[in-house]
């Protein structure tokens, strides 16, 4: 799991904390708002695995 949210850190964080800081223009509130966002995407990682399994699969089945 820990792997898996490593490499979606890693593909996003940087375009997630440069829409958070243009929203609300301070360095120290984009920065908790970023670590509150992506502690809310680990606690829920197992969700979003399942749903992008369940999501392919209805892709596989509407081709």
């Amino acid at each position: 799991m820990e792997k898996g949210f490593h490499e979606i850190y890693e593909k996003y964080s940087t375009d997630l904390y440069s829409f958070i800081i243009k929203l609300c223009g301070n360095e120290q509130l984009a920065k908790d708002i970023m670590q509150d966002t992506m502690l809310r995407a680990f606690t829920h990682f197992d969700q979003y695995k399942q749903w992008q399994v369940q999501y392919q699969n209805m892709a596989l089945y509407y081709r």
